[in-house]
């Protein structure tokens, strides 16, 4: 017994190794693919690393899917901010560690909490990623990848819980994002982040990151005790729209995108 069990925990101790050996050398080759100017190999080499999503039978395609849209979108997202920080290689670099950080210490977690924070991390860095470089796009195209950034993050924080209506509320929550950036679309401030104004975070990724944190108290609050009084949602309410006022009345100005 003692055998099988000393087997079972360098088996464990291996796979954990191989995991974050993996997941590192994901997040160091797609900063070196970018690096060296070819982006293309770098949004390929995310997209490859979901191969075991198909390693199952096809009937569980679907499932896994679904489970991988999350990690796929930020993915994506920190290959389009790298390559949107060109020049600037020490940010790059740091981007790069956030996404590593991301596939080693958040992405496994699944309780609760870190659930939610997955689906607004990802939501607010594919946002930016989304408007850096859709700023001449049309807005039908702005407003299609709204909403399917709201869809994968809202499916993504209400699968944490046990509602029947997941795909209803996610539809509903790509519906409002979708929304807000089709007025972000003709109304667009960006906050430089470098030199020279040369990275930009849009403020309609901060708005819609407070609204999704108001709502999200909100639904676990009614998830918990089946209703939802004024009381409950008072203080969230006014943080949130608290910073929403204040980002949007003092720090018009500071830098348009």
């Amino acid at each position: 017994m003692e055998l099988v069990k000393s087997a079972g925990k360098r088996t464990s101790l291996v796979s954990e190794v191989l995991y974050i050996a993996f997941n590192l050398g994901l997040a160091i080759g797609t900063f070196l693919l970018v690096l060296f100017g070819v982006p293309v190999l770098a949004y390929l080499l995310v997209m490859i690393s979901k191969w075991r999503v198909f390693a199952v039978r096809p009937r569980f395609w679907w499932a896994n899917v679904k489970a991988n849209l999350l990690d796929l979108l930020l993915g994506l997202s920190v290959v389009t901010m790298m390559l949107q920080a060109a020049d600037l290689h020490l940010l790059q670099l740091f981007i790069a560690v956030l996404y590593a950080l991301w596939l080693i210490i958040l992405k496994p977690r699944s309780d609760r909490g870190s659930v939610l924070i997955q689906a607004g991390v990802a939501q607010f860095m594919a946002i930016t990623a989304l408007y850096s470089i859709g700023f001449d796009w049309p807005a039908i195209l702005i407003v299609a990848f709204m909403w399917v950034i709201g869809y994968i993050s809202a499916q993504h924080a209400i699968s944490s819980y046990e509602d029947k209506d997941v795909t209803l509320l996610s539809l509903a929550w790509g519906l409002i994002v979708a929304e807000l950036g089709w007025l972000a679309y003709s109304w667009t401030i960006a906050y430089s982040v470098a030199p020279a104004g040369a990275f930009k975070i849009p403020h309609i990724a901060f708005i819609i990151t407070l609204l999704a944190y108001f709502a999200a108290r909100a639904y676990g609050i009614y998830a918990a005790k089946k209703k939802l009084r004024l009381n409950d949602i008072t203080l969230p309410a006014i943080f949130s729209g608290s910073i929403i006022l204040i980002i949007l009345i003092f720090f018009n100005d500071i830098s348009r995108g």
